[in-house]
């Protein structure tokens, strides 16, 4: 058993995960993930157990008095580098929650220098961290992270959705009202709340026969990463796409999703949709996770039926590394920068870290790719776990 002790707080003993630990991480998790417990345990085993990547669960805990207080998971994420290609498999840091009992303790850092202790023994490289809360972003950076540059979020709002989103932000800030705010959305209409519903009756009745767009409820991992192959990569990095990783990543069961298919007789083109099952994620909200064609009318039939026959009332997508072409495409269907009022370039930043501490000073160049450089990035938003 790992411990690391702290005079500080010796109540609380840091651990590795163990199979007899599931019910404590799900329980724990209610904080984050879901107040499902049965949708937490799925999720546990999608994410850890099942991860393609990993042969065993690599998550730490904090115990106090045999009940879980924190929690920080790595799962596997296989990364694809460099011209020619090479592949390494890196550590995706997720999933940190505290209880609120023990929260100010400083026992994300006790987690943390227990967890790339243990990981550097075992020789992992590199550890990314690419969806976060603030105060997680803030909290990483004094213990070693690097922040690689924002993801540059836009949106495509309805204005109904806009007033619901500025009136729970003012409810949020009045006293004992707060605990309302995240209510604000559900009082959209019900059309709007079941978010996939115009676009599943849309692919049914389309009025051009002539469209090369479908929309289906299940993946094509095997047509999808013959695709990806066929584009070719220019070194950047980016998260292996073969039909492995699709099959596996779209089995989320905290997601939904839609994928929109652009081709006749193979497939030339796909857009993903999802939208988040948990009770404790803005159910106004649909992302675009990915998105592939051969050219830029593939490109702009698949954006244009997403937004049409979608009709969300909130739609995003990550653009940090998009060409000007597609920005282009965005902008033309009303596309705008996100605008959190200062708090998205902490939470939608792409970090990035050495397992090993000895190498915190060294400059990170994996197969020649400097890793805090975004221009050496190809980022989309299904390598994270806000897809």
């Amino acid at each position: 058993m790992l411990v690391s002790p702290e005079p500080n707080d010796m109540d609380v003993e840091i651990v590795p995960y163990t199979p007899g630990l599931k019910s404590h991480v799900v329980e724990l998790q209610r904080h984050l993930w879901s107040s499902d417990i049965a949708l937490n345990t799925a999720y546990l085993e999608w994410k850890y157990e099942q991860n393609p990547y990993l042969a065993e669960p690599l998550i730490y805990l904090a115990l106090s008095d045999g009940k879980a207080v924190g929690m920080r998971g790595m799962f596997g994420a296989k990364w694809q580098l460099g011209c020619p290609s090479e592949t390494a498999t890196w550590l995706h840091a997720d999933d940190l929650v505290i209880a609120p009992e023990h929260r100010g303790r400083g026992l994300h850092r006790r987690i943390m220098r227990t967890a790339f202790h243990d990981l550097a023994a075992r020789g992992y490289e590199y550890a990314v961290n690419l969806h976060g809360s603030r105060i997680t972003v803030l909290a990483s950076l004094a213990m070693g992270w690097r922040s690689v540059g924002s993801v540059q979020p836009m949106c495509l709002q309805t204005r109904t959705a806009r007033f619901w989103k500025r009136l729970s932000a003012r409810v949020n800030k009045l006293p004992i009202m707060w605990r309302y705010a995240e209510q604000a959305p559900f009082l959209l209409s019900a059309a709007s709340r079941r978010l996939f519903s115009r676009l599943d009756r849309a692919n049914h009745r389309q009025k051009q026969p002539d469209s090369l767009v479908s929309v289906q409820k299940a993946p094509r991992p095997q047509e999808m990463a013959e695709l990806v192959a066929r584009l070719g990569s220019d070194g950047r990095i980016r998260h292996v796409r073969d039909a492995q990783y699709f099959a596996w990543r779209f089995r989320n069961p905290l997601h939904s999703y839609r994928f929109l298919f652009w081709g006749a007789d193979r497939l030339d083109g796909y857009l993903v949709l999802q939208r988040s099952l948990s009770d404790r994620a803005d159910q106004t909200r649909v992302n675009i996770v990915d998105w592939e064609a051969i050219n830029d009318r593939g490109r702009a039939d698949l954006l244009q039926a997403a937004v049409g026959w979608g009709q969300f009332p909130d739609l995003r997508c990550w653009t940090a590394t998009f060409p000007q072409e597609t920005i282009r495409l965005l902008q033309a269907q009303g596309f705008t920068a996100v605008n959190d009022a200062g708090v998205a370039a902490h939470v939608t930043s792409v970090l990035v870290r050495p397992v090993r501490d000895d190498l915190l000073e060294t400059d990170w160049q994996p197969a020649g790719r400097r890793l805090l450089d975004m221009n050496n990035w190809d980022l989309r938003m299904i390598y994270s776990m806000a897809s």
